[in-house]
């Protein structure tokens, strides 16, 4: 077994902190997600166009995204049931003007009656909803939920690019949200708590024009999001340790970022998108079973137990000589991180660790919104390990500096 003092460590800047060099499909907020550049400088140099690139923690969807518009097939999966909803029409993008042709087909400003109708038959609803949208507002996003509905998660098809699109502006802290006011923008406070947002901002609750914002919304994430011809992307919603999508040997690389310990309740942050995709009927429903199991862990042992299983179904689908890039960064206010334990528990499912980058950068403004302070507190760091599959060549972390396949 390697001893993780010996796995060579690379520390530096290796890309650009600025998000405006991102492709625009990636617009998309969503809590403890890398930039675009990260998952761009392993895939540039550790595959070449048409291999197939998998990420099993998919989240919002970057490494597929910048995978896919590199020319690469790419394999997805991720627990949380909205992840497939949000990324799964980023990689198949409708032109705006069938955004907005769809749009046209749709009755807007739903009659108030029939608002007062469903107010009657779901009064608990009404009332988590009642804190963060205008009546009308609401009424169209209700006339949006019912259509939507019946789609697929997976589905590419125009609804679910709107179905997408409404639930990355469902609420925030701009006029481009459909909420009033609210903080942290990505994420959605539980009623109570937007109840006193709205008591200290005293910000009333005024009208959206959710047509008008889906349009625009969708217009900024298509400015540069050209995509490639459809690649034929699979995606699925299942936990990391069961990649059945993917066929055992047939990944080139796994590029990924498991969520950290206890830092995210995923369940809690999304559950308004949740309520709208129709997964979950009210906030009271985190509460109870019907709530999905999203992967998570309140201790580093389950943690690792969990990572255990992930790690060696990322071992069964890699080919020979393939890599597994797995970002972890730090936890506990920067006082511990996850790589050590990575590079420990891969060996004991047959990678082997050959090489650890850490990236080092300035935060942005949304890093402080969450409180996270460079240096000081909250995760300092891009930390990612590399973990190779016997066979094929034998890489180490100098061949992946030097190296850059096709771009």
């Amino acid at each position: 077994m390697t001893d993780i003092s010996r796995v060579p460590s690379f520390h530096g800047e290796f890309w650009t902190s600025s998000q405006k060099e991102g492709n625009s499909l990636h617009s998309f907020t969503y809590r403890g997600c890398y930039k675009a550049q990260l998952p761009r400088f392993f895939i540039s140099r550790l595959t070449d166009i048409n291999d197939i690139v998998c990420d099993p923690f998919m989240g919002r969807g970057t490494t597929l995204i910048e995978a896919s518009l590199m020319g690469r097939m790419v394999n997805g999966s991720d627990i949380n049931p909205i992840s497939p909803m949000i990324v799964a029409p980023r990689l198949e993008p409708p032109s705006l003007e069938k955004v907005v042709e769809k749009l046209d087909e749709m009755q807007w400003g739903v009659s108030q009656k029939k608002l007062s109708r469903w107010k009657r038959r779901n009064p608990h609803q009404w009332d988590e909803m009642e804190p963060y949208f205008h009546k009308d507002t609401f009424s169209d996003i209700l006339m949006l939920r019912e259509r939507c509905l019946g789609l697929p998660p997976w589905s590419s098809s125009v609804e679910a690019w709107i179905r997408m699109v409404t639930m990355a502006i469902l609420t925030g802290h701009s006029p481009g949200f459909l909420s009033r006011y609210t903080l942290p923008p990505g994420s959605t406070a539980y009623p109570d708590a937007q109840r006193r947002i709205n008591a200290k901002h005293r910000k009333g609750s005024e009208p959206k024009d959710v047509k008008k914002l889906i349009i625009a919304k969708s217009a900024r994430l298509l400015a540069t999001g050209i995509m490639p011809a459809s690649r034929f992307p699979t995606l699925d919603a299942s936990s990391a340790d069961n990649l059945s999508l993917c066929e055992s040997q047939t990944v080139k690389l796994v590029m990924t970022s498991p969520p950290f310990v206890d830092t995210i309740d995923y369940a809690k942050e999304n559950w308004l998108r949740m309520w709208f995709a129709g997964i979950i009927d009210s906030y009271a429903d985190l509460q109870s079973e019907k709530t999905p199991s999203i992967w998570r862990s309140g201790s580093i042992s389950g943690w690792e137990q969990m990572m255990v299983g992930a790690m060696r179904e990322m071992s069964r689908v890699l080919v020979p000589g393939g890599v597994a890039a797995i970002e972890v960064g730090e936890i506990r206010n920067g006082t511990e991180t996850l790589d050590d334990r990575i590079i420990r528990l891969s060996q004991t499912v047959g990678l082997i660790p050959f090489a650890l980058f850490v990236h080092e950068q300035n935060f942005t403004k949304t890093s402080h919104i969450w409180g996270v302070k460079n240096k000081t507190k909250g995760t300092n760091t891009n930390r990612i390990v590399l973990l190779r599959k016997p066979g094929g060549v034998a890489l180490k972390g100098e061949d992946v500096l030097a190296s850059v396949g096709s771009n």
